[in-house]
């Protein structure tokens, strides 16, 4: 009723950069990228080195990969390209790592927001952006167009891919399940290219127009409770108490592959 926006959090994230640490370290592999690009193989921190990437590691049938010929085509990438919500996350990782913005603050000089302007920076970075983006398409496998994160995910875990450049920390748990799938298969998460993503988080606010605003005020403090928290934590959701985040049990590496 005051202009002011209050919640309590319930679920949080961000975007990791998940990659083959097997096929990386794999000698064959290392001294072929380097004769091709000039540089080591190694988790890309530029999203350059993603186009790179996603070219080498894109193959055919009958084609080698760790010196063993594949049965199915394989491709570099791992990409949310559908018409949904998830794309923009990605284009805007990309964005957010040259220091631009979908649109840049304007502040007053007591550094209050007054509004937003798009500069002529933040159209030249978006437009590098989308260019950037669209270098990776042919590297990622038929589906991409239509899929978000769980086909992305997916196609990781199956083994058809070899690095997601940018996803969200809540799909480590299903896309290193490659590791059960692919003989030999280790999985890696790093930062994401320019370490600077999309950082999510969820709350919930009871209206301020609410027919019943004691019952939203109870359901939000169950669901922000200590044993509802656990309980999302146990069917492998993100969660966001300290007590929670910190039992011993959740730390775990092991723990996590049951999802």
């Amino acid at each position: 009723s005051e202009g002011k926006l209050m919640g309590i959090p319930y679920y949080t994230y961000t975007l990791i950069q998940i990659y083959r640490q097997d096929v990386f370290d794999h000698p064959t592999e290392r001294a072929n990228f380097k004769a091709k690009y000039g540089y080591e193989l190694a988790p890309a921190t530029t999203w350059e080195q993603i186009v790179d990437q996603g070219e080498f590691f894109t193959r055919k049938a009958g084609e080698l990969l760790k010196g063993e010929t594949l049965d199915h085509d394989i491709y570099g990438l791992s990409m949310m390209a559908g018409r949904f919500p998830h794309v923009q996350d990605e284009v805007g990782a990309r964005i957010w790592s040259k220091g631009g913005h979908w649109a840049s603050p304007v502040r007053d000089a007591a550094g209050n927001l007054i509004g937003f302007t798009v500069t002529e920076e933040d159209k030249e970075i978006m437009e590098w952006a989308c260019d950037n983006y669209v270098k990776c398409m042919p590297y990622t496998p038929p589906g991409t167009l239509a899929g978000y994160w769980d086909f992305s995910a997916a196609q990781f875990e199956a083994g058809n891919t070899m690095v997601i450049p940018s996803i969200y920390t809540s799909l480590w748990n299903w896309s290193s399940g490659v590791e059960d799938k692919v003989p030999g298969a280790k999985a890696v998460a790093v930062p994401t290219p320019g370490v600077r993503p999309y950082c999510g988080a969820f709350h919930f606010s009871p209206s301020v127009d609410s027919k019943n605003p004691e019952a939203s005020y109870w359901l939000l403090k169950y669901i922000g409770s200590y044993i509802c928290q656990k309980e999302m934590g146990e069917e492998g959701w993100s969660i966001v108490r300290r007590d929670v985040l910190e039992d011993p049990k959740y730390k775990a590496p092991d723990w996590y592959r049951q999802f």
